[in-house]
């Protein structure tokens, strides 16, 4: 008797287990209890139980910041229950947006970041014809206000839109799937999906920033699918040879030969536009012996150990009676400023002459 027979009555929770049950089920990607949890508890009728609690509301203190619901699940790539969130609990996605500008993205530049392709099919479509904010152009490099990521996190400090975010992070089937979206449904992308866009800064397109990251496998489908420019300079003036010469000093474990390699024999890009600096820049071992039969081969017999000593003469040779300038030569200067001291047009950074006969020079460059 009693009980027999009747329907189980839903426990009551108090409002922290009800926060601690959703951020576990989305720790945890269980979409279906957090289902039921949402229709046993947080109904929009049973919101008065639990002080109105909103669905917008913070469930979690993630890295010193309160996150609510949506923003948790989108951080960590929950598909299944950010549609949910959205689509049957009503989740504002503008609140959750506005979470993510404060740290310098929008939600679809983070899903680029990371590479999870079905939060990228869902969020697109979203925000396709979206006018690209000031925020994602902007290049302000401290967003103290919010931080979700945790220590491990590489991070992306300057504002890179959604396009960009996935080559930086080699995320070739986010490059492949933005591509496709925009030419099966005829649709011009926006700024924030278009490779051929040019940064404001740098005036690097999506083809140099794969050079600079040494990301060859990307490069060829920019290069063969998308027809990107790899022959266009940036603010610097350099070129694609040189921005991957640069960039295999920061990221030594990258595939910049392979990528220098393919710029070269096969897309065609001059090796011989300003060989000395490009020769100066270079720092790997194998770039420079490739960089320099290359070199031979279109009649310039030129050794980057050369170059250097000719770097120096021209120094002493504009200021033949100044000691300090000798004597900074004379010995390893890992930050040696002489663009100030001469008031040439050339800056050298950490010149060594024993480095001379040393495999790994230490860097130089030449402005013309």
């Amino acid at each position: 008797m009693g009980l027999c027979g009747s329907k189980q009555i839903a426990p009551e929770y108090t409002l922290d287990v009800i926060k601690y049950k959703l951020s576990s089920y989305i720790q945890q990607s269980k979409t279906e209890k957090l289902a039921k949890l949402w229709q046993d508890q947080l109904g929009t009728n049973k919101l008065k139980h639990f002080n109105n609690f909103q669905i917008d509301d913070p469930i979690i203190n993630f890295h010193g910041n309160q996150l609510n619901a949506l923003v948790y699940s989108i951080y960590l790539c929950r598909y299944e229950i950010c549609k949910f969130l959205i689509e049957s609990c009503k989740a504002n996605l503008k609140i959750a947006d506005d979470v993510f500008k404060m740290e310098g993205k929008s939600i679809i530049e983070h899903c680029c970041e990371t590479g999870d392709l079905k939060m990228v099919k869902y969020f697109l479509p979203i925000y396709y014809n979206r006018p690209s904010s000031s925020y994602r152009k902007s290049h302000v490099f401290n967003i103290p206000t919010v931080s979700l990521r945790g220590s491990d996190f590489v991070e992306i400090t300057k504002k890179e839109t959604a396009i960009r975010r996935a080559c930086i992070k080699g995320n070739l089937e986010i490059v492949k799937y933005i591509k496709y979206y925009f030419k099966e449904n005829d649709l011009e992308p926006s700024y924030d999906f278009d490779v051929h866009a040019e940064d404001e800064m740098s005036g690097e397109n999506c083809a140099l920033l794969v050079c600079k990251e040494g990301n060859l496998e990307i490069a060829k489908f920019l290069y063969h699918e998308c027809k990107a420019d790899f022959f266009k300079l940036n603010t610097r003036s350099e070129n694609a040879i040189q921005i991957a010469v640069i960039g295999a000093k920061k990221r030594p474990f990258k595939k910049h030969l392979e990528v220098i390699k393919f710029l070269i024999e096969e897309i065609g890009v001059d090796v011989t536009y300003q060989y000395e600096e490009t020769l100066l820049s270079a720092s790997d071992p194998r770039i420079i012996k490739y960089l320099e039969e290359k070199l031979n081969s279109k009649g310039i017999v030129s050794a980057r150990k050369d170059v250097i000593e000719q770097t120096c003469n021209y120094l002493i040779k504009q200021s033949p009676h100044d000691n300090e300038i000798q004597e900074l030569l004379d010995k390893p200067v890992k930050q040696l400023e002489i663009l100030k001291t001469l008031k040439t047009d050339i800056s050298v950074s950490s010149i060594s002459k024993n480095s001379f006969d040393s495999e790994d020079f230490s860097e130089v460059s030449l402005s013309n």
